[in-house]
């Protein structure tokens, strides 16, 4: 399902057909799991209808989706936030305090898919799991301050990892965000398992001071790249984790 890892310095592939047919087969694979995911989550077929009318769209225009569902459509009664990439969710419990910071309304659905990228990313290869990641400073961020904390990772296969450079990517949301912000910490990974720091630019620098106050989520993953300019040559290498933050 996974495509082949790149390492740093290699050549992209050079059949553009047999990357097409790994990211299609790979996208049909994981809508299934977005499938089995909204009919054991979701409590009314209309919102079961909804969800799966986003993922859908998410497959065929091969972007990452998001959803957060408010408590009265879920069967555990808890508003939740599901982030898909196309090859798994991520799905995180939201508090009522951070459901009305979100604007979520009881009994709603709210759906986002990211602006398709153009050229796409190389078809992902779950080469590290990404085990933890830790925020210093998660539950009152300031703004004006570099985002940092630590990471821990761990090879999937003993061969793997001896030493690979990539980075920790993360991507910030909320709805309605008024632009999308995307941000690098790179690092080299050494060994089959292990823990890094990490630091991302402050959020005032990419927008507006003071422009994210309240709740915010960000999604971890690791990268590699051939070209970091060029984005027909990153690879997503790891799972996703999501976290919850409080900006002051």
């Amino acid at each position: 399902m996974n495509g082949k890892a790149l390492p740093i310095g290699s050549k992209s592939p050079g059949n553009p057909a047999l990357n097409a047919r790994r990211l299609y087969n790979s996208w049909i694979m994981s809508l299934k799991l977005a499938q089995s995911w909204v009919t054991s989550a979701f409590r009314l077929p209309p919102a079961v209808q909804d969800a799966m009318r986003v993922f859908e769209r998410a497959s065929a225009e091969g972007v990452d989706g998001t959803l957060i569902v408010a408590p009265e459509l879920t069967f555990s009664g808890k508003c939740c936030l599901a982030h898909w990439t196309g090859e798994e969710f991520a799905v995180v419990e939201l508090s009522p305090e951070q459901q009305q910071a979100f604007g979520i309304k009881p009994g709603t659905l709210y759906t986002d898919l990211e602006p398709r990228q153009k050229p796409q990313e190389l078809p992902a290869s779950r080469r590290i799991g990404l085990t933890d990641v830790r925020i210093n400073d998660h539950l009152e961020h300031d703004s004006s301050r570099p985002l940092i904390g630590k990471f821990s990772f761990e090879a999937q296969n003993s061969l793997d990892v001896t030493v690979l450079r990539c980075a920790l990517r993360v991507k910030y949301f909320r709805p309605e965000m008024p632009c999308r912000i995307t941000c690098f910490s790179y690092v080299e990974l050494v060994g089959r398992q292990g823990g890094l720091d990490f630091s991302f630019e402050s959020l005032d620098s990419a927008h507006t001071p003071g422009a994210f106050q309240g709740p915010l989520v960000l999604i971890f993953q690791l990268v590699t790249a051939r070209s970091w300019t060029m984005t027909d040559t990153w690879q997503r290498i790891s799972n996703v984790l999501v976290r919850v933050i409080e900006v002051e």
